[in-house]
């Protein structure tokens, strides 16, 4: 049986350092390496418990603490992240294109939050999942994931003041300006037919002078 051992490897340490600063504790960094070495691993089923049986000597419940209720942000780790890539030669900087889709997961029950009976594309037909908004920089030889955002469905979302659902079309709008104020550059976007067919999506984007190729696909949105 395959085991993951408690240090990190040499290669991933460096990384791993670029994180510091959002730990007010010693175990948080170190229950921070095991899962992103768990999650990069061949590890089956990668949840915290199955990570936690692979780590010699791990006790699983540090590691769910550390996930469910350990003061951290995952905001502040994906800028975090976006920075350090951006320092590196693998960030696409040049003709890039900024890129939307959807990334849908099936799911049994309804205990998972957001679960709920919606369209999901790995599977071509409505089934009980969630559903995430992405969003991703690209160009010909590379490329970068930046955002996932999930979406809540209407009946899983409590409403704004004014009334309103959140669609997946707003998360998308969101995460174009949550991309520009990083400072990244693109030429265009880039999403499937559904989004294009979007007044909202297609207004925003000519406001700001972007164009939009679309995919010849379609998808039942929410």
């Amino acid at each position: 049986m395959d085991f993951l051992l408690n240090e990190p490897l040499e290669l991933v340490k460096e990384y791993f350092m670029g994180f510091d600063k959002l730990w007010s504790r010693k175990e948080q960094r170190e229950n921070f390496e095991k899962s992103v070495m768990g999650f990069l691993s061949d590890t089956h089923r990668k949840n915290i418990e199955r990570i936690s049986e692979k780590i010699i000597s791990q006790d699983y419940q540090n590691l769910h603490h550390f996930m469910t209720t350990s003061p951290w942000s995952k905001e502040d780790m994906n800028e975090l992240r976006i920075s350090l890539v951006k320092k590196s030669n693998s960030f696409p900087k040049r003709n890039a294109c900024l890129i939307f889709d959807d990334s849908g997961v099936m799911k049994r029950g309804h205990a998972t939050e957001n679960v709920s009976p919606q369209y999901i594309g790995q599977v071509g037909k409505v089934a009980n999942g969630n559903v995430f908004v992405t969003s991703h920089l690209a160009n010909n030889k590379k490329h970068t994931p930046l955002d996932i955002e999930m979406f809540k469905p209407r009946d899983r979302e409590k409403p704004d003041k004014e009334g309103q659902h959140r669609r997946k079309i707003d998360i998308a709008i969101d995460l174009v300006r949550k991309t520009v104020e990083r400072g990244i550059e693109f030429k265009y976007v880039i999403a499937d037919a559904w989004y294009g067919s979007s007044p909202d999506f297609i207004d925003y984007l000519e406001i700001k002078e972007w164009s939009i190729p679309l995919k010849l696909e379609t998808e039942k949105g929410g």
